[in-house]
């Protein structure tokens, strides 16, 4: 699950820039980058993770 919770906020910081999956070199990079604030959205189901990457 930590995986999976790591790579959907990979994902929702790349889909905000519209780079590609190939927009940051490493997982690192694209959690810290600046000017993105990232967030973990509750999820219901069992095994289910969302996150959500707002420009600041």
């Amino acid at each position: 699950m930590a995986f999976l919770r790591l790579w959907t906020r990979k994902e929702a910081v790349l889909k905000l820039r519209g780079t590609g999956i190939r927009g940051f070199g490493s997982m690192v990079e694209a959690l810290q980058a600046d000017g993105v604030e990232i967030r973990d959205l509750p999820c219901d189901a069992p095994d289910t993770v969302a996150a959500l990457a707002l420009a600041r």
